[in-house]
């Protein structure tokens, strides 16, 4: 997609605002992932590591999880405007430091979704090993760890825009 997905407006805001505001409501902390390419602001920003950089979404959370290596990630994609509040609630009700993440199972595709997941941070060494070994596929990455796989209540919430054509679609969604 041309444009900067973190940008579009569903909700009356630019979508990555929209997330923020969602993740704040549960988390203590909210970041967002940035190219350097892209940095704008200093507040809440962590840019890719260089090494890294450029490998899509694998890089943002890699380079979160070296910021702050101590902490669980709750990871969302911007590319998600049907997200709500209990669409975290219920990744956060079924966290468990036992697994190495959480993550939504798409109920038509079966397929991972990385970018609504959570990341405990024990799993740093083993994405770190899957980065070295040119694994630069997040999902890739979740379907070899020790995963808890959730059904969402509402499978819309992992309807992603991915194309102009998505786009239009979510927000025809919302009008």
């Amino acid at each position: 997609m041309v444009m900067d997905k973190s940008q579009l407006d569903y909700h009356g805001r630019p979508q990555e605002e929209w997330v923020r505001q969602l993740l704040s409501q549960v988390g203590e902390r909210v970041f967002v992932s940035k190219r350097h390419s892209d940095f704008i602001e200093p507040s809440g920003i962590i840019i890719d590591h260089g090494d890294i950089a450029g490998h899509g979404p694998i890089s943002g959370v890699l380079s979160a999880m070296r910021t702050y290596p101590e902490a669980a990630w709750l990871v969302i994609g911007c590319d998600y405007p049907l997200i709500e509040a209990q669409t975290l609630q219920q990744l956060i009700e079924h966290r468990s430091t036992e697994l190495d993440a959480v993550a939504f199972r798409h109920p038509s595709t079966g397929i991972s979704e990385p970018l609504l997941s959570i990341l405990e941070p024990h799993c740093l060494p083993v994405l770190e090993k899957h980065v070295r070994q040119e694994g630069h596929s997040l999902r890739m990455f979740l379907e070899n760890t020790k995963i808890g796989i959730l059904t969402p209540e509402n499978p819309d919430w992992l309807r992603s825009v991915d194309t102009p054509e998505d786009a239009v679609k979510a927000k025809i969604y919302f009008s």
